[in-house]
């Protein structure tokens, strides 16, 4: 069984919200000691959170940002979960994140039976969408900006059957249920899509909205 790898996601202040996730890939050598996930928003598991120390708990997250399997920015963590400090690249040889590549699920290809995810819509209309699941939990594209483009990448990660995370397919932007109450009540905005959050808004702040 891989090993289980520990991380957390937040705002700046307050409690971060702790994930844990088999791990997937092989960074270091060895036994699997990372997990891989879509941080850039362009819906591939092309990212990565690296457990480089081997403690069960993510030191470094890698953006791949020109799709080629090499993280080519890396971050770290103070301890709030928004993964927003620069770090250099690996004094070694720069890791690659292995594949085979997880192709980005289309809305026409049924799911395996009996998968859904609710979510809530910005204006608190509960929405209930057919989901693929994998070991990464359910995942689905959704139309989340309202404009009928059924391109926003909706995840579950912990396959409870409501969606926690929001990939909009265009301006940087990854919504989040904290609290687990089915709302969206963080978002995290990436205005010069360097890879790093510029901005952190809740409910009510102007610019939450899309």
């Amino acid at each position: 069984m891989d090993p289980v790898i520990e991380y957390v996601f937040g705002v700046g202040d307050g409690s971060p919200i702790t994930w844990c996730s088999p791990a997937d890939a092989v960074l270091g050598g060895g036994v699997a000691d990372a997990v891989r996930l879509d941080f850039d928003g362009d819906g591939r598991l092309d990212d990565v959170l690296w457990d480089r120390d081997g403690d069960g708990r993510a030191d470094l997250s890698g953006l791949d940002l020109d799709d080629d399997g090499v993280p080519d920015k890396w971050f770290s963590d103070n301890g709030s979960g928004v993964w927003g400090q620069s770090e250099p690249a690996p004094s070694a040889a720069t890791p690659q994140i292995p594949g085979p590549e997880i192709p980005t699920p289309q809305i026409e290809t049924p799911a395996p039976a009996d998968v859904h995810v609710t979510w809530t819509s910005l204006d608190g209309t509960s929405q209930t969408s057919t989901a693929t699941e994998d070991a990464e939990g359910s995942r689905t594209l959704i139309d989340f900006t309202g404009d009928g483009d059924t391109r926003d990448l909706l995840y579950d990660r912990d396959s409870d059957g409501q969606g926690e995370i929001v990939v909009v397919r265009t301006g940087g932007r990854v919504y989040f249920d904290t609290d687990g109450d089915q709302r969206f009540d963080q978002v995290l905005v990436d205005r010069d899509l360097d890879g790093t959050a510029d901005e952190v808004m809740s409910p009510g702040e102007p610019g939450f909205g899309l």
